[in-house]
């Protein structure tokens, strides 16, 4: 990820361009999920509930709340079958764990050696977004370049360290390809939820 400038600005903006990358996966994963009745476009018309109304925007914020946050979680996701073979092939699994710390005004840790970080977002959401680009030594001694985001939220917020804490959400980790690739350069993408543990 290119340089960017301090603060909360960098924050916000490390988290959409890492975003980018992933919208053609969930664009894919998305597909085929099935869209409703396409003859009703209004939930209690359908017999459905009102649609509920977006959570506001909550400034990212590290203070004394983040320092309730660090620490080794331990990783469970919901499936557990193989990555597949180009990412068998790449070297990237599913990692069993992560340590957060805090570092500045973001939290941060390091997934298969790649070194991630993000924004925290206090109440209403509690939630956390850390990732990373960049190319790390993987299976067979070789260098590829990858971009791993942990998108999490905290069900119940700790107010020490020392508390149990408990984030769900989704783990994505794909190798960054390009054209200039030659033919049969592995390919792999990894979409998994998961919840992670104090």
């Amino acid at each position: 990820m290119s340089e960017a400038p301090s603060g909360p600005h960098r924050s916000r903006s490390t988290l959409k361009s890492l975003r980018l990358p992933l919208l053609g996966i969930l664009g894919a994963l998305s597909m085929g999920s099935g869209g409703g009745n396409p003859g009703c476009d209004s939930p209690p018309s359908c017999g459905g509930s009102d649609v509920a109304e977006p959570l506001p925007y909550v400034e990212p914020v590290c203070d004394a709340s983040c320092d309730a946050l660090v620490g080794q979680y331990r990783f469970t996701f919901q499936d557990t079958s193989s990555v597949g073979e180009g990412c068998n092939e790449v070297g990237l699994v599913l990692p069993q764990e992560f340590v957060i710390s805090r570092k500045g005004d973001v939290l941060a840790t390091q997934v298969q050696g790649l070194a991630l970080s993000g924004p925290y977002h206090k109440a209403p959401t509690h939630d956390v977004s850390l990732g990373g680009e960049g190319t790390v030594v993987l299976a067979g001694g070789k260098s590829h370049p990858i971009n791993i985001v942990i998108d999490g939220t905290f069900a119940k917020v700790p107010a020490t360290p020392q508390e149990p804490a408990t984030i769900t959400g989704r783990y994505y980790a794909f190798r960054v390809g390009n054209s200039a690739e030659p033919a049969g350069t592995p390919a792999c993408s990894i979409y998994r939820t998961f919840s992670a543990s104090r």
